[in-house]
């Protein structure tokens, strides 16, 4: 847990480091009025400042309102430190695609994300979703700016490692130890009211908890087997 928090630290530096002043003072009023207004942040810092900080993926527009891409990337820039990050996030992209993603990128040292887009056929879109979940289990470190990938492994035995690692610290895991006891019987049902509580307060709606929580388990299996 406490590498991981580290190598998103640095991941956060990094993404601040890179900006100008304008780009800096823009997305620390972006983080402080989150949501923020788009006209009055566009009136103060220029409407090519806004669009430059969307582009890098560091800012989000919905409508008139932006929003620093990740809460916890908010949190950074307004702290500087990180909260303590339980293990609950489950990764979107289909497996059979995240593990072509995994082979894809054995024997490279970076590669772009329309590199590995093209690779294997996925959209824009659908190429940084996969990106997303390859960060968030620890697989890759991404520049958002550049669009650059850089695996932090160099064999499958270290990508499966990484992955057991992932799963073996989840939240949903911890929580299935505290029901998994000798003596007790358990069910689906259990296991789903876990899992709905884990992310009971995400922006999930109810029909994706549902959907994530039938998935689930194979991604356990992927990383455990």
């Amino acid at each position: 847990m406490l590498s991981r928090n580290l190598s998103i630290v640095d991941l956060f530096k990094r993404d601040l480091e890179e900006l100008n002043s304008a780009e800096s003072s823009c997305i620390r009023q972006v983080a402080t009025d989150s949501p923020a207004e788009f006209f009055k942040v566009s009136q103060n810092f220029g409407e090519s400042t806004v669009t430059g900080l969307i582009n890098k993926r560091l800012i989000t527009r919905s409508g008139t309102r932006l929003s620093i891409y990740w809460d916890i990337f908010r949190d950074y820039i307004m702290n500087g430190k990180i909260p303590y990050i339980p293990i609950t996030y489950i990764p979107q992209a289909q497996l059979q695609s995240y593990v072509r993603a995994l082979d894809c990128l054995l024997g490279h040292d970076e590669m772009t994300y329309e590199m590995l887009g093209n690779q294997l056929n996925l959209s824009p879109g659908a190429t940084d979703n996969l990106v997303r979940d390859l960060v968030n289990l620890g697989h890759v470190e991404a520049n958002r700016k550049d669009a650059i990938i850089r695996p932090l492994f160099t064999t499958s035995e270290q990508a499966f490692s990484t992955a057991f690692s992932f799963w073996r610290s989840h939240e949903i895991i911890k929580l299935l130890g505290t029901e998994m006891v000798p003596g007790r019987r358990f069910s689906e049902q259990i296991y789903s009211r876990l899992f709905h509580s884990m992310l009971g307060r995400s922006d999930f709606s109810p029909k994706t908890l549902d959907g994530l929580c039938c998935i689930t388990p194979d991604r356990f299996a992927a990383g455990f087997i």
